[in-house]
């Protein structure tokens, strides 16, 4: 039996207090900065009360504590005054299933006793906008939101809940809906949440350059091109901005170490690893139970920590190695609780490059979602040392979690992979043309061996170096042809 009504939860939530949107937006000067997503968020509103959507559901995945509630109050507080009373509604899943609500049974209520009228009878102009907050808490939210948003085109849903949100949305739901994935923050996010960046005129991120940046690397064009177009990219970044984020490097190295999430920036360092330590404790908890086969409770559940020690001390693991070294456990299960973790969008998984069986035979890679959880996780055993060896690791994990969100958005990219012969290149990127580019990732120096044998290996296209090396381009000519590669500084790509 459900603790209050359904009208009487409404009720509550009608009109959030001042108050609370003080607690989640900030006020005044002490106003927290939008996130990018908010501009892609904010369009897809406008348009909707500009009728000129073509969807009317936005679903936004994205793990634990990067942002996602905050992102719905912001919506809220900016467009409160464009909706007419009574027609903005944020709804909590989780806080609606503590009351032993069902959703369907408030969106009743709320169209019998707050809107006082069926959706079908909405007037042209009176438009309605849902912030539906976790929504994995509501078993089958996918179909209850489809069951509303068909009856009508002027009632807008925005949707936000674990990464595995996207599997739960059916072929029908699919028709209506819009996903913009969120992740923890990259460098320029970090800077501009730190105020240091795009509060001054002066010291703007350079959006149009990092555009064009991403298509010179990964677009297909003659090699002479993408020489002059890096060049020239690079070394406009470079005056117009480096030069005033001037020292940028330990700035980029607070940021690995400790800046991946929006809470993080205010925190000392030990506060920061406690929270994401905490965060990393409430997905084992509360989130695999609703996206995998992991129950609650067990020693599959309570062995999560101990699974992510290890890939934050070696990605490259085997599910075999993973359960030896756990104790207890058989590789059914470790695979069901990284299956789980992928899916609350705490790893990411990488397959080796190579043919069919291979990838089958052969280890996965396992990325922790943003370096702070990496670090984290060092700290959690005393072996955080912040020396240029750790930083080389956490910038590797930097650069596995850009690449993977560029291959989401990123035209020209197809598939990534890790090389698992011995000796090889970092990455293996795969574009939609078929072309194979090979991607090494170095901290100080970097020499070309490594990509070189992936080119080799795979019959690659050309290959990119990323590290203290200045721009430029190299051709090399080994036995099996001649092989384009191009180098990439650090300070450049940590701006992708």
């Amino acid at each position: 039996m459900a603790i209050i009504s359904p009208r009487r939860y409404l009720e509550r939530q009608i009109n959030i207090p001042e108050s609370k949107l003080i607690n989640w937006v900030g006020d005044g000067k002490d106003e927290k900065p939008k996130r990018g997503i908010f501009q892609s968020v904010a369009r897809e509103i406008r348009n909707f009360l500009q009728s000129e959507n073509q969807k009317n559901v936005i679903i936004i995945p994205g793990l634990r504590g990067i942002g996602k509630t905050t992102l719905l109050f912001q919506a809220y507080d900016h467009f409160n005054s464009e909706f007419a009373e009574e027609k903005i509604l944020y709804l909590a899943c989780d806080d609606i299933n503590n009351f032993d609500l069902d959703l369907i049974e408030v969106l009743d209520a709320y169209e019998r006793f707050i809107l006082q009228s069926d959706l079908e009878s909405l007037g042209k102009d009176e438009k309605v906008l849902i912030l539906l907050d976790e929504a994995h808490y509501q078993r089958g939210w996918a179909q209850k939101v489809k069951s509303y948003s068909d009856r009508t085109d002027n009632l807008f849903f925005v949707v936000t809940g674990s990464s595995a949100l996207s599997l739960e949305i059916t072929t029908d739901l699919a028709r209506r809906e819009k996903e913009l994935d969120m992740f923890p923050l990259n460098f320029p996010e970090y800077l501009r949440i730190k105020g240091m960046t795009d509060r001054d005129e002066d010291l703007s991120t350079p959006v149009k350059e990092i555009k064009e940046l991403k298509r010179a690397i990964f677009e297909d064009m003659d090699p002479a091109e993408r020489k002059r177009r890096i060049g020239n990219i690079v070394a406009a970044i470079r005056s117009n901005y480096l030069t005033k984020l001037s020292p940028w490097e330990p700035k980029l190295e607070k940021f690995l170490l400790s800046g991946g999430f929006p809470f993080c920036v205010d925190q000392a360092e030990l506060e920061i690893y406690e929270d994401i330590l905490e965060v990393c404790k409430r997905i084992g908890q509360e989130d695999l139970p609703l996206v995998s086969s992991v129950g609650k409770s067990g020693k599959v559940a309570k062995s999560g920590l101990s699974v992510l020690q290890l890939i934050a001390d070696n990605p490259t693991f085997s599910l075999r190695r993973i359960a030896e070294s756990i104790g207890n456990i058989s590789r059914e299960s470790v695979s069901n609780l990284l299956l789980g973790y992928e899916k609350a969008g705490l790893i990411q998984i990488l397959k080796p490059y190579g043919s069919a069986k291979e990838m089958t035979r052969k280890a996965n890679e396992y990325y922790l979602a943003s370096p702070t959880v990496r670090a984290s996780l060092w700290e959690r055993i005393g072996g955080l040392t912040g020396d240029s060896e750790q930083l080389g690791k956490l910038w590797e994990t930097y650069i596995a979690n850009s690449l993977i969100r560029m291959q989401r958005y990123l035209g020209p990219l197809g598939d990534l992979f890790y090389d698992y012969k011995e000796g090889g290149a970092d990455f293996i990127l795969r574009l939609r043309n078929g072309n194979l580019v090979a991607v090494e990732v170095g901290w100080g120096g970097k020499d070309v061996g490594q990509v070189l044998k992936t080119l080799t290996r795979v019959n690659g296209g050309y290959g990119i170096v990323i590290s203290d090396h200045p721009e430029g381009h190299r051709e090399v000519e080994t036995e099996k042809g001649k092989y384009d590669l191009y180098f990439l500084p650090k300070e450049a790509f940590m701006l992708l």
